[in-house]
């Protein structure tokens, strides 16, 4: 059996996981028919609810 063993940096890896639950059915779904809103706390989710912001999907960026 061939094993491997990679490191990556903290944004690496960041990257990586970002990219795998971008991939998720529950994320592509909610990004055709619903709202995402990503946060870099859990007061800024809690801020979030509040308000009325639409977001937009752009992979380009």
């Amino acid at each position: 059996m061939l094993l491997l063993q990679v490191s990556l940096t903290p944004s690496e890896g960041k990257r990586l996981i970002g990219m795998s639950v971008a991939q998720m059915d529950t994320v592509q779904h909610t990004l055709r028919e619903g709202v995402i809103v990503v946060a870099t706390s859990t007061t800024a989710v809690q801020r979030c609810d509040l308000c009325d912001v639409k977001w937009e999907y752009n992979p380009s960026k």
